[in-house]
């Protein structure tokens, strides 16, 4: 676990009314979340990133693989005939013969060479299905067929990219090109995101010897500059500028009760994600450092630039595309037994392992591109974070994570249920919102495993005081936090 203290310089002046920035700035007794979390600590985070780079074993004394190209060229590719006959069942006993259609972290995982692994348990045993389309929502798709060939990449100062002429939609249907890395990493910036998104989620945290603490939050996504949904503007009038926003506030444990975290991200790729938070023991909110979306959560082994894959400045990375493969993944989940902490294994060496009775795991048409920051991007926490992309939902499916000395560092999971999206068009959405998840720390021996414990609403089915967009998508919202 890390310290609660922040040696830091005093705060800094704000710069606006009520907002510091200090660099090192977290929430007395907060617990995180699942990728935008509700409590950071600094100091803490630049130790523990320098501390990685040094490791080139895991703590289990085994050696990590380094980020390697072919890693990824060796995977099943789209193309081939190379599958998975449905009924089949794959174990810790035949796990090799199907290591074509795993991520690595997957693999790594079934190696057993590590404290994370899979058991031979019959829990633990995963059965393929067949594979099931998940269509674009209407409207979305809609606004990718009006808005086709329009976005458009150009050059940025950082070296990076910047997209121009984008509206909303899918930006770039057919991926390809000397650019296709930096198109799928715009694929899945913008994504399908609801208007309005709420969700009740709980988070495990556990460490190499099974301690784990619980925490639940409520959730709020709202998308107010390049949305795709009836009933709702392109660019809602209250945006000021605003992309994206993710409002998060603890409800439990009750000594933490209404600490509440905000990212904000700009519809400008030059402006950087805004992250500020309310203590309830000040009565007052903080701006914290940019810098902070690198910071380990409090407890908890995701960072603030987890949440979506990456929450933001696109061009301070590199896109390079690896391959268009085909992956396993959990699709469709069981949405009523998902809610429940029984339907997942949680024991010494695994937790947030799905168990058989959630659901057929299928093959996912699949593309594999690298994030890697650029010199612009200096001091940030990881050396690659390798996607796979969902081509039909452009959701994350799996991420590997490699530390700043490109050795595997994490290993990151994300299960889906498509929810209907109520558009009166029997649309559905498998939505990183709903997703459920665990990111496994293999250096360290620690993995925090968030699921939502109720039932997601979006759109018109969200309660109207989570349609406030002026409380719950924007800065001054944080003023009204108790009151």
């Amino acid at each position: 676990m890390y310290s609660n203290r922040c040696d830091a310089e005093p705060l800094a002046a704000s710069a606006g009314p009520g907002f510091h920035d200090d660099g090192c700035t977290q929430r007395r007794g907060a617990p995180p979340r699942r990728f935008g979390a509700t409590s950071i600590l600094l100091a803490a985070g630049t130790f523990a990133a320098a501390l990685c780079m040094l490791l080139s074993r895991s703590a289990s004394g085994q050696e990590l693989p380094r980020f390697d190209p072919a890693l990824y060229a060796a995977l099943a590719d789209v193309a081939s005939p190379a599958t998975i006959a449905p009924g089949t069942k794959i174990t810790v006993q035949n796990w090799q013969q199907y290591k074509s259609f795993m991520p690595l972290g997957l693999q790594e995982l079934y190696s057993r060479k590590f404290h994370w692994q899979v058991s031979a348990q019959p829990d633990f045993t995963v059965e393929v299905g067949p594979t099931y389309a998940i269509p674009m929502p209407k409207k979305y798709e809609e606004d990718t067929e009006k808005s086709a060939g329009q976005a458009q990449l150009v050059p940025a100062a950082t070296g990076g990219y910047n997209i121009v002429n984008y509206h909303a939609g899918l930006p770039f249907p057919k991926p390809d090109g000397a650019l296709a890395g930096y198109k799928l990493m715009f694929d899945n910036y913008y994504q399908y995101q609801p208007a309005v998104l709420h969700d009740v989620y709980t988070e495990n945290l556990a460490d190499q010897y099974n301690n784990q603490t619980s925490l639940l939050s409520i959730e709020i996504q709202t998308n107010l500059g390049h949305v795709s949904d009836i009933g709702y503007p392109v660019v809602r009038p209250e945006s000021e500028g605003v992309y994206l926003s993710i409002f998060n506030q603890v409800q439990l444990p009750e000594q933490s009760k209404y600490t509440t975290e905000l990212l904000v991200v700009r519809d400008d790729p030059n402006l950087p994600q805004e992250i500020y938070v309310f203590l309830p023991s000040l009565r007052r909110s903080l701006r914290l450092s940019s810098a902070a979306r690198c910071s380990p959560l409090l407890g908890s082994d995701f960072v603030a630039d987890d949440d979506r894959g990456f929450s933001g400045l696109t061009n301070q990375f590199s896109a390079t595309f690896l391959g268009h493969k085909r992956i396993l993944n959990l699709m469709h989940m069981d949405r009523a037994k998902r809610h429940d902490l029984t339907s997942w294994a949680n024991a010494p060496g695994m937790i947030g392992w799905p168990k058989p009775a959630l659901g057929k795991w299928e093959l996912r048409d699949t593309y594999i591109y690298n994030l890697q920051p650029l010199a612009s991007n200096k001091g940030y926490c990881y050396g690659s974070k390798v996607m796979y992309l969902d081509a039909q939902t452009q959701t994350l499916l799996f991420v590997d994570i490699y530390d700043r000395d490109q050795r595997f560092w994490k290993c990151f999971t994300s299960f889906y249920s498509p929810i209907p999206i109520n558009d009166g068009l029997g649309s559905v959405a498998a939505l990183q919102g709903d997703t459920t998840s665990t990111m496994f720390d293999f250096q360290n021996k620690h993995a925090s495993f968030a699921w939502t414990s109720a039932e997601v609403a979006i759109n018109h089915a969200v309660a109207a005081q989570y349609q406030n967009a002026s409380l719950y998508a924007l800065p001054g919202g944080l003023d009204q936090v108790m009151k």
